[in-house]
């Protein structure tokens, strides 16, 4: 009896192998699949065919989802196999013993039959009998299922914190995520919808305009927009194809490298007078045509820049919410110059602010993060908006003021200014922060003064956590933030919100815009990720 079940579990295993080999083969060809959805949107396809109910991108993630479940439920169908005894049942203390092999195995030991073991983040039965049944991937928790749905981002993540009244947190072991929660049920009241609900998660126009409505109720947007700008702050007009131009200095040299991209620059809008060189105190106008590759401006050309943005809206629509970094963007390195980007993004407790880099950069650095089946990029504008609507709604405020004005008013009393003093006992800081290496750790707990300039690792706080709202930390202050927004300065088209160490809470409050050049870095600008 005992030959017959060593060859039976013998048998077994060699049935993962194979399967395991197929599995292998399912991943290159989701692989694939991917590698053809890039060629397709670069093709001009659009968001719907790659992400509606029947797209390329949601069967590849179905399958995907397919091939990771069937992992999981290979590993405990092998142990249990192998935990049969002499008398043909299973042997339930030769059953705990094997699944401590498990790797991914989430369930504290030892079980009892029938049971519900937890491996790589699915729920698998076990019955009674010893037969593998019923597996089920494993939502994030959330206390308002109906409006909000969190999710895990892949495999790899694992929940740090599942109340949404603290701030859920996801990790994948080196990045923390904080979930954003917007609310579903915002869509058909028409306070927000303007009258006329989306007609589904394809529906981005009627999905923007609510949102804009919704998050306008705290924060007006002004002449700031989610659109798409190249290196010189020229974006697409679709109405005559030409946009206004302006040049940096030195604005001669600007002026002849800009008419080598766009081929002539005019000096009226509707490109009938050319001109061949720089004049101070006029207007000049470009035409918008085969140049929309130039990812100079927000690290994006033109069809990327808009694909992206149908799928966030898309996504936060469907997800009731999106995830942000936890942490300002960080680093293991903290350079002078703005040309050391080979550093690691990461998100975490105590990285150096990743300072020093342009807004293009950022994007580019944010959409490279580990962001399991979905995607990362900088915060447009409106999410920006949303994270602050999120935290009026949902984040605990003092009573002596109304959320909105520690939100749009005054940020002095959760964010590292130069206007106010206070205490921390972990991370470190730096007192001269545009100088390399110039960072000291807290030793005990340091004392910041009122009325001076000190910028702080991520994460770096007391223990009244003043820095932190909903698991969110250093949203207002300690360094700006670049975003996908645009303003109507075309020599300044780059926004980053937010405040600075260097300046006043009551100035530079965690709804503040200010716009800056495509080539501004320095120790003031950082950024922080979005994943969706």
């Amino acid at each position: 009896m005992q030959e017959k079940v060593k060859n039976k579990q013998k048998d077994i295993r060699n049935k993962s192998a194979k399967s395991i080999q197929k599995q292998a083969k399912g991943i290159t060809l989701i692989a694939l699949v991917i590698t053809i959805i890039v060629l397709l949107i670069l093709a001009g396809v659009s968001i719907a065919t790659l992400t509606g109910e029947n797209g390329i991108l949601t069967r590849a993630n179905d399958a995907r989802e397919q091939t990771q479940s069937a992992t999981a439920e290979e590993k405990v169908a092998v142990e249990v196999a192998g935990s049969y005894g002499t008398d043909g049942k299973i042997d339930q203390d030769l059953l705990n013993k094997n699944l401590e092999n498990v790797e991914g195995l989430e369930t504290q030991l030892p079980i009892s039959l029938p049971a519900t073991v937890v491996v790589d983040g699915y729920e698998i039965m076990i019955g009674a009998n010893g037969s593998v049944g019923t597996i089920t991937r494993i939502p994030v928790p959330s206390e308002k299922s109906e409006i909000t749905k969190p999710y895990l981002p892949g495999n790899d993540f694992t929940v740090v914190e599942s109340s949404l009244e603290n701030g859920i947190v996801v990790t994948d072991g080196t990045n923390y995520w904080t979930w954003i929660e917007v609310p579903t049920d915002i869509y058909a009241n028409t306070t927000y919808n303007g009258g006329t609900a989306p007609a589904g998660a394809n529906d981005y126009d009627a999905i923007e305009t609510t949102l804009n409505n919704y998050a306008g109720t705290l924060v007006s947007r002004g002449s700031y927009t989610d659109v798409w700008y190249d290196r010189y702050g020229v974006t697409y007009n679709e109405e005559s194809d030409y946009s206004q131009i302006s040049f940096a200095y030195p604005q001669s040299d600007n002026f002849n490298a800009a008419k080598e991209l766009y081929g002539a620059i005019y000096t009226d809008v509707n490109g009938l007078n050319e001109a061949t060189s720089y004049t101070s105190g006029t207007t000049y106008y470009v035409k918008i045509t085969d140049n929309l590759n130039d990812a100079g401006g927000c690290g994006l050309t033109y069809e990327e820049y808009n694909n992206l943005k149908n799928y966030m809206l898309s996504s936060v629509y469907t997800n009731g919410g999106f995830w942000i970094g936890q942490y300002e963007a960080g680093a293991d390195s903290y350079p002078a110059t703005a040309e050391n980007d080979t550093r690691e993004l990461i998100i975490q407790e105590g990285a150096y602010p990743y300072n020093f880099i342009t807004c293009s950069n950022a994007q580019i650095k944010s959409s490279g993060i580990n962001s399991g089946n979905y995607t990362s990029s900088l915060m447009f504008g409106i999410q920006w908006d949303l994270v602050l609507k999120h935290l009026e709604i949902n984040g605990e405020w003092d009573e002596s003021n109304t959320p909105q004005y520690y939100l749009t008013s005054n940020s002095s009393d959760w964010g590292n200014y130069r206007d106010i003093g206070f205490d921390i006992d972990r991370g470190g800081y730096s007192e001269s922060p545009s100088t390399a290496n110039s960072f000291t750790s807290v030793n005990g707990t340091y004392q910041k003064p009122e009325n001076s300039s000190v910028l702080l690792t991520t994460g770096a706080t007391g223990a009244t956590e003043r820095n932190n709202r909903m698991n969110i930390y250093d949203l207002a202050g300690n360094v700006y933030e670049w975003t996908l927004e645009k303003s109507t300065n075309a020599r300044y088209p780059c926004v980053s919100r937010g405040g600075y160490c260097d300046g006043n809470g009551s100035i530079l409050p965690a709804s503040n815009r200010l716009n800056y050049s495509t080539s501004n870095s320095y120790y003031t600008f950082g950024f922080r990720p979005a994943l969706y």
